[in-house]
């Protein structure tokens, strides 16, 4: 803020001198071509009057102070800028990827940042990173942190600069807080708190020009840290809000909710959608014989090779006990019966501690067409689908025409 208000009195003092400058060359000038005609009285009056007009009467004064704006505060005024529509973008993105990710081309178009880093931390206590740029993408996958620096962070509170620092501490005192950042090249480390709590760090290596970063950069992103740890807060708690605990999939109650979304956006633009309700079979049968414990590992297995298979913007959901639900916005009824086969063959194929699961699934569609459809029908559709292929046998997809 002291940094902010000194740059605002710079450029207000340098267009003031400037329109000095200006008012007395103007004067001067307007004095010698009056001062013959009308004498130095009236030629001082005629040409104070005409300074008077150019500099109070017309747009000359602030378009003198804008153009000063713009050199002196440029930085500030982009920076306010990023920092508002930040904060406009973190409070209504809810995916925690979606939204750090956003924050990482964010800072990078801003700073024009060689890499950047968000690590978040993970369930093991470990940071994880989470999103990045300008790093190999296998280093990313596999880089982790769990001490130095981060106790480093949660003891300081502060910026960590590399090249302060490693410059401020013996050698072995700079090595035990850095550690391994070399490999990510960090120059600049931003803590992410939320709460007291350290959620994550941010990362940024050198700038792409070489430039040094200055203080205008550390208050964008010690800003865009602390935004991003509420956001990433609030998505977090938005998550387990819409997230069933056994399998990590969508809960019945959310699925409700986008299918009626997706069946509305279906009928508005004439796409087809599809439904799928997946049941596994035999499921009494093994928590009667392996355990409830075993059972719901068979559930969160099954989940999860699901999940790595559907393809992005389909929804997957747990509909209740052993039952399962997919949409597929802009799916036809033969692409549906291609995607059930293949979770029915993925799945026939698996083995959960020895033990052999299938599945058994009805499809229903709507075509995009009729104007009476609701999901209400939709879902009654897929469980008579589902009904029917339980009947003839289980292990098998039945389609609702």
């Amino acid at each position: 803020m002291i940094l902010f208000d000194i740059q605002i009195v710079i450029s207000r003092t340098l267009t003031v001198i400037f329109l000095l400058i200006g008012a007395i060359g103007t004067h001067v000038g307007l004095f010698k071509f009056f001062e013959p005609v009308t004498g130095s009285i009236a030629a001082i009056l005629l040409s104070l009057s005409v300074i008077a007009w150019i500099f109070f009467k017309t747009p000359a004064r602030k378009t003198l102070q804008a153009a000063m704006n713009d050199i002196i505060l440029r930085d500030k005024y982009g920076y306010q800028e990023i920092l508002r529509e930040s904060a406009k973008a973190v409070t209504t993105i809810l995916d925690p990827d979606e939204l750090l990710n956003y924050l990482v081309n964010t800072i990078r178009k801003s700073l024009k940042a060689g890499n950047i880093c968000i690590f978040i931390r993970g369930e093991d206590g470990r940071y994880h990173i989470r999103s990045s740029c300008g790093i190999n993408k296998k280093t990313a996958s596999n880089f982790k942190i769990d001490n130095g620096i981060i106790s480093w962070l949660i003891l300081t509170k502060q910026i960590f600069v590399r090249e302060e620092q490693e410059l401020s501490r013996d050698p072995e005192g700079f090595k035990a807080i850095y550690q391994d950042l070399g490999a990510i090249d960090a120059e600049i480390i931003i803590p992410m708190f939320y709460k007291g709590d350290l959620l994550g760090i941010l990362t940024l290596g050198y700038k792409g020009s070489k430039d040094m970063y200055v203080q205008s950069d550390m208050d964008i992103l010690e800003a865009l840290a602390g935004q991003a740890a509420i956001a990433i807060e609030n998505a977090r708690l938005s998550e387990e809000a819409i997230t069933d605990g056994l399998t990590g999939l969508y809960c019945h109650k959310y699925f409700q909710i986008r299918l009626h979304e997706e069946l509305e956006r279906a009928r508005r633009y004439g796409h087809p959608l599809s439904l799928l309700m997946i049941d596994v079979d035999y499921f009494k049968m093994v928590n009667d014989e392996h355990g409830h414990l075993a059972g719901d590992k068979v559930l969160r297995e099954v989940a999860r090779a699901w999940k790595e298979k559907i393809r992005l913007g389909d929804i997957l959901a747990r509909y209740g006990g052993e039952e399962f639900a997919l949409i597929l916005p802009e799916t036809s009824a033969p692409d549906a019966l291609k995607i059930a086969e293949n979770l029915r063959a993925l799945t026939e194929g698996k083995r959960v501690d020895g033990i052999r699961i299938t599945i058994s699934i009805g499809i229903s569609f709507f075509d995009g067409k009729k104007s009476d459809f609701d999901r209400g029908w939709l879902i009654r559709c897929a469980d008579k689908a589902l009904y029917r292929s339980k009947n003839k046998g289980r292990n098998r997809i039945e389609l609702v025409n």
